[in-house]
């Protein structure tokens, strides 16, 4: 099942709302099952239409069409927060929540059945059958949520990004819609690249503290990389959802949780890859999915790349306090220091190094974190 939240907006209140914006607390919620027939209720006794006709199963429909999938049904639960009629966004909210709740739905299917491939090729690979949970358990349950932790900020920035960039597509700004994701761009290399260079550096004693689990660390790096990747498609994927390409961003999820489930299938069950084969399938599908939503922003926009902003400057700051603070932290340990003490103090002193170097290079935060 997945749970859709959508806030109302305050655009349409009256003349002047949609510049200066007013904070709304009202949201409505939104669940998703697949389902043989089409079942939609409302559970705050909200008037909804139970047919084809409901605005958020007509949104879902559009995104199962794009891709060419059929869809026999679904089962949908409303609740309605957001009253109707009164320019706060009610219509609104049920397309938006129709378009993610399909591409939710899509994607977790693909997820569902990669989580039970992988353990079973695994056992044909040759290894017994705890030990391939375990595998699992180890890279899916502790290392790749460890190394999310650095990217909270990225739901946070597609909520600001998102309607700004339909606002500014809606009033036909394309120059100002290429700044906005320009400077989205920026800040994510920013935040995400010396956040991963300090997970390859730590991660595996901070595992090892947080889990108890020596392996965390045994995939670390190639994971790191494709959460890097993945970032900056998640950051394309906003930028798609704001100009209106929604249906360009559900076809890209698609393929790429299909890459990622044919390397699962072709490769992990091979002598001496095990779950390497996941996770070139993940770095692979990372690299193919931010081509492609960068390709399509490109081509939609008219976005020129800006690999040094984007990317060399901050990675260029990131490698340097990777490889200080590499040498720091073991001094550290070899000195006897505890493990929480040479973390925090790695960490303080990494933070101050990576600013410095950007400010070296030229590159100023406070600019970067204005999407107007």
């Amino acid at each position: 099942m997945v749970t859709v939240t959508v806030p109302a907006t305050s655009a349409n209140v009256g003349a002047g709302f949609d510049s200066l914006g007013l904070a709304v607390s009202m949201h409505n919620v939104f669940t998703f099952e697949e389902s043989d027939r089409i079942q939609i209720s409302s559970v705050d006794g909200t008037h909804v239409p139970a047919g084809s006709n409901n605005l958020v199963y007509r949104s879902a429909r559009v995104v199962y069409d794009q891709l060419g999938i059929p869809l026999k049904g679904l089962r949908i639960t409303q609740r309605n927060d957001i009253p109707m009629a009164r320019g706060l966004g009610s219509s609104s909210a049920c397309i938006v929540a129709g378009i993610m709740g399909a591409n939710a739905l899509l994607g977790n299917l693909m997820g569902a059945v990669n989580a039970t491939l992988i353990p079973r090729k695994l056992v044909e690979g040759g290894m017994d059958r705890g030990a391939a949970v375990s595998e699992l358990g180890v890279v899916c349950g502790m290392t790749l949520p460890m190394l999310s932790l650095p990217t909270v900020f990225l739901g946070a920035m597609s909520l600001v990004l998102v309607p700004r960039l339909a606002r500014s597509a809606a009033l036909g700004q394309r120059d100002r819609v290429r700044r906005q994701i320009d400077r989205a761009l920026s800040a994510v290399s920013v935040l995400t690249l010396p956040a991963m260079g300090m997970m390859a550096v730590l991660g595996p004693d901070l595992g090892t503290f947080l889990f108890g689990q020596e392996k965390v660390g045994e995939h670390l790096v190639p994971l790191a990389a494709a959460m890097a990747l993945s970032c900056y498609q998640s950051t394309f994927g906003a930028a798609l959802n704001g100009i209106g390409r929604q249906g360009s961003v559900a076809w890209i999820s698609i393929l790429c949780d299909g890459v990622q489930l044919a390397f699962t299938a072709g490769l992990v069950a091979r002598p001496g890859v095990g779950m390497g084969g996941y996770v070139l399938g993940a770095l692979v599908t990372a690299a193919l999915g931010l081509a492609l939503c960068a390709w399509q922003t490109a081509r939609a926009t008219g976005l020129r790349l800006r690999l040094f902003q984007w990317a060399t400057a901050p990675g260029l700051a990131a490698l340097l306090m990777a490889l200080v603070t590499n040498l720091l932290y073991r001094v550290l340990r070899d000195s006897g220091l505890p493990l929480p003490h040479s973390l925090a103090a790695t960490l303080l002193f990494g933070a101050v190094l990576y600013l410095a170097a950007l400010n070296a290079q030229g590159v100023h935060l406070r600019e970067l974190f204005r999407l107007k």
